[in-house]
C-alpha cells in the first residue's frame, strides 16, 4: 500500500478506534482505560504524515510499563529460581534466603508499589511445580473437595 494512503487510513482508525499497536491492542495513557483517539485535527495531521508529539508520549509510557512488568517478572523469578533450587537440595536455609531477599525487594520498593513483587517464591514455585491434572481429574478432586467440605448430601 502506498505510504499516502497508508497514512491517511491510520489517522481514520485512530480516529475511530485509538491509537494501537501493531498487534492490535489499546496503547492507553497512564491510568485511562480506553486508547486516545485523535481529533479531527490531530487526524488530518496524521493523514498528512506528521508524526504527533502524543504518540511519541503515549509510546514512552507504554514502552516504559511494559520494561518495568519485564523487570520485576525477571527479579520474581530470580528469587523463585533461588527457592527452587533450595528445594531440590533440601537446604531450608537457601529457601529462607529467596524469601528473605523477595521480602527485603519489597521493603525496598514500599513507596513504589508498582515495583513491589506481589506473589512470594515459595507461590511462585508451586504454580510452576503444579500438575496440569486436566479437565475430569479436577472435577474429581472438586467433588472429593466437596465432600470433605459439605458432607455428603
Amino acid at each position: 500500500m502506498p505510504r499516502s494512503i497508508a497514512n491517511v487510513s491510520k489517522a481514520l482508525a485512530g480516529h475511530n478506534d485509538g491509537k494501537t499497536t501493531r498487534s492490535g491492542r489499546g496503547i492507553n495513557r497512564f491510568g485511562k482505560a480506553e486508547p486516545r483517539k485523535y481529533g479531527a485535527r490531530e487526524a488530518v495531521l496524521k493523514g498528512l504524515s506528521f508524526q504527533l508529539t502524543e504518540d511519541n508520549v503515549m509510546y514512552d509510557e507504554y514502552f516504559g510499563r511494559k520494561q518495568a512488568r519485564t523487570w520485576k517478572d525477571r527479579k520474581a523469578d530470580e528469587f523463585a529460581k533461588m527457592f527452587l533450587e533450595g528445594y531440590r537440595e533440601q537446604d531450608p536455609e537457601k529457601m529462607r534466603k529467596a524469601v528473605g531477599m523477595w521480602r527485603n525487594h519489597n521493603v525496598k520498593y514500599k513507596d513504589e508499589p508498582h515495583k513491589q513483587i506481589k506473589t512470594s517464591p515459595k507461590e511462585r514455585v508451586k504454580r510452576l511445580l503444579k500438575p496440569d491434572l486436566g479437565p475430569k481429574v479436577e472435577r474429581e478432586w472438586a467433588k472429593e473437595r466437596d465432600v470433605l467440605r459439605y458432607g455428603e448430601n
